[in-house]
């Protein structure tokens, strides 16, 4: 989706099903800080938009979700796991 590269190399390299690997992505925050920030600037606003459906999610990382919500509560936590001191955020 244009708009969301950073947002979406995180998804496809770090929250697909074949490799969820947060802790990774996490680590690596802070070594590029130009991309740092639009990754930052872009996961918010996926937050605010709201751009993918469950369905759109599942073509971008094949991760099956039942609703939107399922996916925004997860990102959600994501976000918060990456950029401040939420807890790791494994799937429900």
């Amino acid at each position: 989706m244009k708009g969301f590269e950073e947002f979406e190399g995180l998804a496809y390299f770090y929250l697909n099903a074949n490799h969820f690997d947060p802790e990774t992505a996490k680590q690596n925050l802070g070594r590029k800080p130009e991309p740092d920030r639009r990754l930052k600037e872009q996961f918010k606003r996926v937050l605010v938009e709201r751009p993918y459906t469950f369905e759109t999610w599942e073509d971008l990382t094949a991760v099956s979700l039942d609703t939107d919500e399922e996916l925004y509560d997860h990102l959600r936590r994501v976000y918060d796991y990456l950029f401040s001191e939420g807890a790791y955020p494994a799937w429900d």
